[in-house]
């Protein structure tokens, strides 16, 4: 079933109604706090690594309602994370 120019006139596209319905949300809103939860599961070791491993680097990802960088992981070698065998 195809609407007629005329009903179609003034109605929003659905990409146009979520945005306005999303920044209804977004707007006066208080950050607050939260915890990301992740882990990491080493099964070998190679090329000479041995235990303990002094990891660094960054891990993020962006979503499409703030498009920041969210990182997950984010160490620089001078302030790398150790990561012990697990016994």
């Amino acid at each position: 079933m195809e609407l007629s120019d005329s009903e179609l006139a003034g109605v929003k596209s659905y990409r146009e109604y979520l945005a306005c319905d999303l920044l209804r949300y977004l707007q006066d809103t208080l950050p607050r706090r939260s915890m990301q939860i992740f882990s990491i599961k080493v099964t070998d070791l190679r090329y000479g690594l041995i235990w303990p491993l002094q990891i660094y680097g960054s891990v993020a990802f962006r979503n499409s309602i703030g498009h920041k960088a969210n990182y997950l992981f984010r160490c620089t070698r001078d302030s790398f994370q150790t990561i012990t065998q697990k016994v």
